[in-house]
């Protein structure tokens, strides 16, 4: 499946420094999204959020900050340093294994897109000069040590694809090793020049459904014509609960 990112809050604050690093943090508190907003704004007087990337104990991402904007999360660092945070005092508690699973998965996509070596990933502790335990005793090095080579022992698969700061159709198409004629045709794209950040895209000529509110596995079988069990099976689920966003594959 395509790395599944909400993207719905994250700000742009200009185009800043070429990144070249990421930077993992624990925040040492279980805040939402709009709360550590207002703690970076109000407690800190910071003038942008602390992080690009937010990671929940669910295993779900959540974007503060675009990619192309400084954040403020590791003084000079930040001029070349994308931030990725996971909600937990890992100096106190384990990270999940969906938090485990996400940061792997995200580290992955942001340093294959921007070209960062895997010793380029470092915890907010492990740089020189940054007197702080962040991002704790439980989120070693080894947690993403080996998140490029996973990569690059594993096709690229899935059916869609979320677009990202600087993406280019063609390069989507050659990740993907299909056609830019494939990716305008499934997608309805009249000029291949013409794709925005956030724009979900099929990268499969594989039916997809993306869940909305009101959608159940039995009405979905109906309208597409195949049973309950094939969903399952297509799809890994285990039970027939299915959330809104997320994306089917329709045998």
């Amino acid at each position: 499946m395509a790395l599944q990112i909400n993207r719905a809050h994250a700000q742009h604050h200009g185009n800043d420094n070429a990144m070249t690093q990421i930077i993992v943090h624990h925040t040492t508190s279980n805040l939402t999204l709009q709360q550590y907003r207002n703690f970076f704004r109000n407690s800190k007087r910071w003038a942008r959020d602390g992080y690009h990337y937010l990671i929940r104990k669910n295993g779900q991402i959540y974007q503060f900050t675009d990619e192309r904007s400084r954040s403020w999360g590791a003084g000079v660092e930040n001029a070349t340093a994308i931030h990725i945070a996971l909600n937990g005092n890992f100096e106190h508690q384990q990270p999940t294994a969906k938090q485990k699973k996400a940061l792997k998965a995200l580290i992955r996509d942001i340093a294959t897109r921007r070209k960062i070596p895997i010793e380029r990933v470092r915890g907010h502790g492990h740089i020189p000069g940054q007197a702080t335990a962040c991002p704790g005793r439980n989120l070693p090095r080894s947690v993403w040590a080996d998140a490029l080579q996973v990569q690059a022992k594993t096709p690229v698969s899935g059916t869609t694809h979320t677009v990202t700061a600087g993406e280019t159709l063609g390069a989507i198409a050659q990740r993907f090793r299909v056609t830019v004629a494939d990716l305008q045709r499934w997608n309805n794209i009249p000029n291949a020049n013409q794709i925005r950040v956030g724009q979900v895209l099929r990268v499969s000529n594989q039916r997809t459904h993306t869940v909305v509110s009101g959608d159940t596995l039995w009405n979905l079988s109906q309208r597409f014509g195949v049973s309950v069990k094939k969903l399952k099976k297509a799809n890994g689920l285990t039970n027939s609960k299915i959330n809104p966003g997320r994306v089917l594959v329709i045998p």
